[in-house]
C-alpha cells in the first residue's frame, strides 16, 4: 500500500466531501480515505495492483472535482503554495467585486422603485432582468454549471441547491415578464441577491483557509532560499537550496538558517532550534553534532556537511505531519459529513413536498386562503418587486411555485460541512505555533476531556523567551541596563533580545558601538561611545 495525498478543487460543502469519499472508497484497492474540506485535500492508501492513480484522478474530474497529486518536494511546495494562493485569491476577489457591484445596483433599484431615488430606469423590470441575467452568466456561472453537473451525476450538493433555486426563480420571472397574464411572480432580485451572498461566503471561506494555514506558511518561511557551498578550491558559492545534494559542504554564517539536515564538521556556535524542541534557550553546537533544517545560527560561522535535503529533512516532515493532522477527521466531523451528504436529498424532497402540498393539499385545508388576494390579471402588470412572498399568487399553483423555490433558496448546508474541519485546522495550526503537535483531529476532540496534565520537565513551562525580571547595581540600575543593552543590540541571542526589549520599555537611548567581539560560550565584549 502506498500513501497518496491529493489536492482537490470543486468541493464546497459536506455533500461534496461525502461524494468524493464515496468515489474513493468505491474504488478497488483504496483504504483509509480521509477528505478535508478546508484544506481541499484527500489522504488515502492505494494498492496499485488493483487500480492506477490516473483512473482515480479521471473519475474525480468526471464528477466535477479536478484533482492532482500533492507534491512532496519541499522546495516546490514552498514556491507553488504562494503562487497558487495568490492566483486563487485574485480570482475570488474579482468575482466578489463583480457580485457586490450587482448587489449595489439591485439595492438602488429597490430605492428607485420606492421613490427614494428619482431614476425610474433603475426600478424597471427590464433593468432587474438584465441584472439577474448578468449575475447568472458571470459570477454565478461556475456555481450553476457545477451544481447541475452534480445533480445529473446523482451527487447533488450545495451548488445544486443554489443552481435549482436561482434558475427556478429566474425562469419564473422571465415567464412573468413575457407573459404577464400568467400571474407568475417576479423573482429577478433573488438570483442577484442569493448569488451575491453565496460569493461573499465563498470569499470568506477562502480567507479563512489562508489564515488557518498560516502555521504551515511560517514553517515554510524557515527554509532559506540560498545556500553557500564550498567549491574544490575552498571558495564559497551561493546556490539555490533546491540544488543542494547530500555530501556537499556548506557554510552557514551567524544570523543565517540551516538550509538542510547537516552535521557540523568545523566551528562552534550557539544555535536556536526552538522550531523543533520548543526551547527558547539556544544550544551549543560543536564538531560532530547534527543540525536540523530551519535552525538559526546565532553567533559564529559553521562548516556543515549536508545529510538530507528537500522532502527528507526534519522541517519538511514536520510540515507534512501538520498537513496530515488537519486531514484526519474526528468522530463528530464524520457524522457532520454524512448528514451534509444526505441533506441535499432531504431539501429536494422537502421542496417537492412543499410544492404538492401548497398546490393540492392547501386548498383542501384552507379553501379561502387566497380570497383576499386581488385576482384581477391587470394588477399583475405592475410586477412589484417589494411584494411579500406569495402575496401575488392568484391561484394555488402560483403559490406552490413561489414557496417551493423559497425552500431551495434558503437551504444551503455549507456551515454544516465547514464548521468542524475549520475548527480542526485552526486548532492544529495554533497548537503547532506553540510547539504542540497532534496526531489527528480525533486526538484534538479527545483532548477536550483532559482535566489533568503531568509534565516531566519544568524547563519547558516558560513563556517561550527570556525576559528581564530585575537588575541591581550599586550606583545606577538604568546605566547598567543601558550599557548591557547597547552591547547586545547587534546580537541575535535570546538574552540579548531580552536586554534590548527592557531598554526600550525604559525608553533608554542606546549608546553607539565602537567595536564588538563575540566569543562562543563566554559572552560578548566591546567598546561603546559614551558621549551623547
Amino acid at each position: 500500500m502506498e500513501s497518496i495525498q491529493l489536492k482537490i478543487s470543486g468541493m464546497k460543502c459536506g455533500g461534496c466531501v461525502n461524494t468524493v469519499e464515496n468515489i474513493l472508497r468505491n474504488a478497488d484497492g483504496i483504504e483509509n480515505v480521509s477528505v478535508n474540506l478546508v484544506s481541499e485535500s484527500a489522504y488515502f492508501e492505494i494498492n496499485k495492483k488493483y487500480i492506477e492513480i490516473d483512473n482515480i484522478l479521471e473519475n474525480l474530474k468526471d464528477n466535477g472535482f479536478p484533482a492532482k497529486i500533492y507534491t512532496n518536494d519541499f522546495s516546490k511546495k514552498l514556491n507553488k503554495s504562494e503562487l497558487e494562493k495568490k492566483k486563487k485569491w485574485d480570482k475570488q476577489w474579482q468575482k466578489l467585486n463583480f457580485a457586490l457591484l450587482l448587489l449595489l445596483f439591485s439595492v438602488l433599484g429597490h430605492l428607485a422603485e420606492g421613490g427614494f431615488i428619482k431614476l425610474p430606469i433603475l426600478g424597471s423590470l427590464l433593468f432587474h432582468a438584465a441584472l439577474a441575467t448578468t449575475a447568472l452568466l458571470f459570477p454565478g456561472r461556475e456555481i450553476i454549471v457545477n451544481g447541475f453537473k452534480s445533480f445529473l451525476k446523482n451527487s447533488p450538493n450545495m451548488n445544486s441547491l443554489v443552481a435549482l433555486g436561482v434558475t427556478s426563480a429566474y425562469i419564473t420571472s422571465i415567464l412573468s415578464l413575457i407573459f404577464p397574464a400568467s400571474g407568475f411572480p417576479c423573482f429577478f432580485n433573488e438570483p442577484v441577491m442569493l448569488l451575491g451572498f453565496i460569493i461573499i461566503g465563498r470569499f470568506l471561506e477562502e480567507r479563512a483557509r489562508f489564515q488557518t494555514s498560516s502555521s504551515i506558511t511560517e514553517l515554510l518561511d524557515l527554509q532559506p532560499e540560498m545556500a553557500n557551498i564550498y567549491l574544490d578550491d575552498n571558495q564559497v558559492k551561493a546556490i539555490r537550496v533546491q540544488s543542494l545534494k547530500p555530501g556537499q559542504n556548506i557554510q552557514v554564517l551567524a544570523g543565517d538558517r540551516v538550509p538542510a539536515d547537516c552535521v557540523v564538521i568545523k566551528g562552534k556556535s550557539y544555535v536556536d532550534v526552538s522550531h523543533i524542541t520548543g526551547e527558547s534557550k539556544p544550544i551549543e553546537i560543536k564538531e560532530g553534532d547534527t543540525l536540523s533544517n530551519g535552525s538559526l545560527n546565532l553567533n559564529s560561522t559553521l562548516m556543515l556537511n549536508v545529510k538530507k535535503v528537500g522532502g527528507d529533512t526534519t522541517l519538511a516532515k514536520l510540515v507534512n505531519l501538520i498537513e496530515s493532522v488537519q486531514s484526519k477527521k474526528p468522530p463528530i466531523q464524520r457524522v457532520a459529513d454524512k448528514i451534509a451528504g444526505k441533506f441535499t436529498y432531504f431539501v429536494l424532497l422537502l421542496a417537492t413536498g412543499s410544492f404538492f402540498f401548497w398546490w393540492k393539499g392547501a386548498k383542501q385545508i384552507w379553501p379561502d386562503l387566497l380570497t383576499n388576494v386581488n385576482h384581477e390579471l391587470a394588477s399583475n402588470l405592475n410586477h412589484t418587486l417589494h411584494s411579500s412572498l406569495g402575496s401575488n399568487a392568484d391561484n394555488f399553483l402560483n403559490l406552490a411555485i413561489q414557496l417551493s423555490i423559497a425552500v431551495l433558496v434558503i437551504s444551503c448546508p455549507c456551515a454544516l460541512g465547514l464548521a468542524t474541519p475549520t475548527v480542526i485546522t485552526v486548532a492544529s495550526g495554533k497548537a503547532a505555533k506553540k510547539g504542540i503537535l497532534f496526531k489527528g483531529g480525533d486526538t484534538i476532540e479527545i483532548a477536550s476531556k483532559i482535566n489533568r496534565v503531568i509534565f516531566d520537565k519544568t524547563g519547558t513551562l516558560t513563556k517561550g523567551e527570556p525576559f528581564i525580571v530585575d537588575y541591581k547595581n550599586s550606583n545606577d540600575n538604568l546605566f547598567l541596563l543601558k550599557v548591557s543593552a547597547s552591547l547586545e543590540s547587534e546580537s541575535r541571542h535570546p538574552i540579548a533580545n531580552a536586554l534590548v526589549n527592557e531598554a526600550k520599555n525604559q525608553n533608554l537611548k542606546l549608546l553607539p558601538i565602537k567595536n564588538i567581539h563575540t566569543e562562543s560560550g563566554k559572552g560578548i565584549s566591546g567598546e561603546l561611545n559614551t558621549i551623547d
